[in-house]
């Protein structure tokens, strides 16, 4: 697209009054520009490099001129840094971080209302003309957070929520384009920002008095286009859009959806959700459901709320016999941050709705299938809870462990964990002796009191000599701490019963030194741990 500021300055009027060669030198250090100052027909800027040049551009009357501190300005009279100046300006034309005036002659309109201000500042502070490394990323999301705190109130003087309004949409949509290719945001501090910016642009506009219709329009071509951030949802806006910026919205997202239909694709996940905010404010729920079924798997929760929430019970626990029998259940102990993942049932809300249908039988075998499926502590007490709301526990707790006896475990690891999730000491160490211990020893052989002392010191004994296979300080250092272990587990075993436990280990431990003599941490470490 041709970009002509002023009716000037243009790529044309540069490359001829520059010539190709210089045009071209020019083009290589438009990424070093720092324009300090533009208005009409001129601007003042700074291009870096191996010595840092001053540049006065000025266009008027067909012209285009201007001074260089370089050395080559004196020789040809228009130098590559000019041409750099130039092509930064016209730039940023293009990504909108300044505006073409009018052509020389034009009479200048007076100067724009209150909102001007903030918006000169948001356009000044997010230009940036190279990739922004990690740390780079970090200030400049430092100096976008202090202008946004400036803003979040909406000062009077800078025009309230109308006049703040544009200032917070341009740094949100400056940003967005940024963040696909000219910044590395590991650590996420510029995403924030730009999501923190839209965040306030939607209260801007709840609170100011935007044109409904416009601001619909934009909403939907903003969401369409969105590589996935910020997050933004119909509900933000809905009390600035009113019932026609509503359907000035939902003409576009139709048109999108009509146009993916035609090509004969399913819709991305962004029109989507905006289809099924759409299904949602209309309140139609055989919409809301086909939307949301769509996918490879369906998104059993949000189908279930949705359809309890239209009094569709029925249809709602047969969705959640769907997402039971294809295993669309989410963890017994979620992580907070998949609570509302819309595409995974939780056990407990599949419990609920089971017993509130009145199928206690599809519960107990839901919570049973789950714990047989995942045998773990966390799954057994499900198990036992669910067993005790149907007045069980006892029963199922003897089943449980008639399950437990009954496999033929690799290990004897999961055995031993429930049993001491159940307070069983015994009963683990049964387990053990049974089908052997792997990576719970040490939860075995910390048990306090410990009914069998000496198979827990042997424990600790088999793993301080394997650690020690392994040289260095860091292997020594654990030995070390495996045999405090042991020391404390036979002195509390003599204390209680008798018996030379701890005269045994000290003759072991010398031992040991012994035996690794010719390296010096080993001893060191016990040392260190008065061995």
């Amino acid at each position: 697209m041709a970009i002509i500021l002023d009716g000037v300055l243009s790529e044309k009027a540069l490359r001829t009054v520059a010539g190709d060669d210089v045009y071209e030198r020019g083009e290589g250090h438009v990424e070093a520009v720092c324009v300090h100052s533009l208005a009409v027909g001129g601007a003042t800027a700074t291009v870096g490099g191996g010595g840092p040049c001053d540049v006065h551009l000025f266009w008027y009357d067909d012209v285009v001129t201007g001074v260089c501190t370089c050395p080559c300005f004196s020789d040809r009279g228009f130098c590559e840094h000019m041409v750099a100046v130039g092509l930064a300006i016209l730039d940023d034309i293009r990504d909108g971080v300044v505006i073409p005036g009018p052509p020389s002659g034009v009479p200048v309109a007076p100067p724009a209302p209150d909102g001007s201000e903030p918006l000169r500042g948001a356009r000044s502070l997010t230009v940036i003309r190279r990739f922004l490394y990690p740390d780079e990323a970090a200030r400049y999301a430092r100096s976008i957070e202090r202008f946004l705190d400036g803003l979040e109130s909406f000062p009077a003087d800078c025009g309230g929520a109308d006049g703040a309004a544009p200032a917070l949409l341009y740094i949100a949509t400056r940003l967005r384009a940024q963040l696909k290719t000219r910044i590395d945001d590991s650590g996420g501090r510029v995403t924030r920002a730009c999501q923190r910016a839209i965040d306030l642009y939607a209260r801007a506009c709840r609170e100011g008095r935007p044109n409904g219709v416009r601001l619909g329009r934009w909403l939907a071509k903003f969401r369409l286009a969105s590589p996935g951030w910020p997050n933004v949802a119909l509900n933000d806006f809905l009390p600035a859009l009113g019932g026609k910026g509503v359907a000035a919205y939902r003409r576009v997202v139709d048109a999108a959806a009509e146009q993916t239909e035609a090509q004969g694709d399913h819709p991305g996940f962004e029109l989507r959700s905006m289809l099924l905010e759409l299904a949602d404010y209309d309140g139609d729920v055989d919409r809301a459901v086909e939307l949301l079924s769509q996918e490879e798997h369906p998104r059993y929760a949000a189908i279930i709320e949705r359809l309890l929430a239209a009094g569709r019970r029925d249809e709602a626990v047969a969705h959640l016999d769907r997402a039971v029998a294809e295993s669309r259940i989410g963890a017994v102990v979620p992580d907070p941050r998949d609570t509302d993942d819309p595409y995974w049932v939780q056990p407990g809300r599949a419990v609920d709705l089971y017993l509130e249908a009145g199928r206690g039988g599809d519960a107990f075998g839901f919570a049973r299938d789950l714990f047989h499926s995942n045998p773990r502590p966390a799954t057994l007490d499900f198990l036992l809870a669910t067993a005790e709301r149907l007045g069980c526990r006892e029963e199922e707790l003897d089943s449980a462990l008639a399950w437990i006896d009954g496999q033929d475990w690799r290990t004897g690891d999961t055995a031993i964990v429930l049993a001491l999730h159940l307070g069983d000491v015994d009963g683990a160490w049964a387990a053990a002796d049974r089908w052997g211990v792997d990576r719970v020893w040490a939860s075995l052989a910390d048990v306090e009191p410990q009914p069998r002392p000496d198979d827990a010191i042997e424990l600790y004994r088999r793993d301080v000599e394997r650690t020690l296979l392994k040289a260095g300080r860091p292997s020594a250092r654990r030995a070390a701490a495996g045999a405090v272990r042991m020391r404390l587990i036979a002195a509390a075993a003599d204390a209680r019963d008798g018996g030379g436990r701890v005269e045994a280990l000290a003759a072991w431990v010398g031992g040991l030194r012994e035996a690794h003599r010719r390296r010096p941490t080993v001893g060191q470490e016990f040392d260190r741990e008065g061995l």
